[in-house]
């Protein structure tokens, strides 16, 4: 081979690997999987914006097991829609809760945004589930009423619950080849399950 038929060669090749985008995610084996999904904001949250800084689940031995964060930056006025904000291959197991702790958060009047001092320790959503080898699930977290408090201060509260099944009838199933998994979403209540 000539070296301009090499470097066209190499350069194909190189291109091909670029399109495929990041490696898939291999099988989850003896690991189990969960997504943490944020309902919809309470009504009069429109003002609101926050930032998370970190979520965890806690394990029924009492360790604590980070997720990563997909959507570090919620906001009131795009908070009318379920919205993944973090999830993680786990170990398989019994867990009880969910952690979450915000970094910032805000008011805004028009154009203008108040910051407020954010709760220094996280928020502990308590919620006893169990999780095995291979296997998903999908938490929801919804954000209690009245998070702010007097106007300068944000102390959220969580709750959390798994999400149901949904009948086949009512899923949309999406593949999602760069995390090797298929989201199921009801078609009635538009809600990742």
């Amino acid at each position: 081979m000539t070296k301009p038929t090499l470097a066209l060669a190499f350069l194909t090749a190189t291109a091909c690997a670029a399109l495929r985008g990041p490696p898939a995610l291999k099988p989850l084996g003896d690991e189990a999987e969960v997504q943490v999904h944020l309902l919809p904001l309470p009504r009069g949250s429109d003002r609101l914006s926050f930032a998370i800084a970190t979520v965890s689940l806690h394990r029924r031995d009492g360790g604590d097991v980070p997720l990563e964060i997909v959507l570090r930056d919620v906001s009131g006025a795009k908070g009318r829609d379920e919205q993944l904000i973090a999830w993680g291959r786990i170990p398989a197991g019994e867990y009880t809760g969910v952690s979450v702790k915000a970094s910032a958060a805000s008011l805004g009047r028009g154009e203008e945004r108040s910051r407020l001092l954010v709760e220094p320790e996280p928020s502990l959503a308590e919620l006893a589930f169990h999780v095995s080898p291979g296997r998903a699930a999908v938490v929801w977290l919804g954000l209690a009423p009245t998070p702010v408090k007097s106007e300068y201060s944000f102390a959220p509260r969580f709750t959390a619950v798994l999400a149901p099944q949904t009948a086949p009838r009512a899923a949309l199933y999406c593949t999602n080849a760069g995390w090797s998994n298929v989201t199921v979403e009801d078609r009635g209540a538009k809600l990742v399950t």
